[in-house]
């Protein structure tokens, strides 16, 4: 998943990306300070100190704010369903970008577990969480197929809708009352909860 610190990015990438997580930060400050509602463009410009204009060409919206962090293991997950290792099925595919996903959120969980604070006290939110969901639910569903064909279909897509359900009940539980747990721990757990539906080769 890209950061700011990634030598292999041009500097051009390195600084829109910490533009990006400044801006998201500041917003998460007021958010929590201000109130989510309350809280205006203009108000997150002048906290980064930029222009409203800076602000709304990376992000259309408040909501969009709190969820870069989602955003990025989105691209994460896609960019590992798209580059299978040698002989890798897709199950083992797709467990490995949820369980990368869960390392990089341990690393530094600070971050992920204000913008969370936020939407679990905003319920506004989660329409812009549910479309991130069919997204998610999309490319597990499309990896499944391609390997179990369409004769499958319905197992895979009760598959693709379990496993994302699983890993949100992970990260709202891990974010609202076991913030200090062992988060790829919790996530192995997760995954163990769907072992029994995952499709089988025939």
């Amino acid at each position: 998943m890209p950061n700011a610190s990634d030598p292999e990015l041009t500097l051009l990438d390195r600084r829109r990306i910490q533009m990006k997580d400044d801006l998201a930060a500041v917003a998460i400050e007021l958010f929590t300070t201000v109130g989510f509602d309350e809280t205006s463009m203009e108000q997150i410009a002048d906290g980064a100190g930029v222009s409203r204009r800076t602000v709304y060409r990376h992000f259309q919206t408040k909501a969009d704010l709190v969820f870069e962090h989602p955003r990025r293991w989105l691209e994460h997950f896609e960019s590992v369903l798209s580059s299978p290792q040698e002989n890798e099925p897709a199950r083992q595919r797709c467990e490995r970008g949820i369980i990368e996903i869960a390392d990089i959120i341990a690393r530094d969980p600070e971050p992920v577990l204000e913008a969370f604070a936020v939407r679990n006290a905003n319920p506004i939110l989660g329409a812009t969480h549910a479309s991130s969901d069919q997204r998610w639910a999309e490319l597990v569903f499309a990896t499944l197929v391609a390997e179990h064909g369409e004769a499958q279909m319905f197992e895979c897509m009760v598959c693709a809708g379990a496993l994302i359900g699983a890993t949100n009940a992970l990260i709202l539980a891990w974010s609202l009352a076991y913030p200090n747990a062992n988060l790829p721990e919790m996530t192995a757990a997760a995954l163990a909860q769907v072992d029994g539906i995952w499709p089988r080769l025939r």
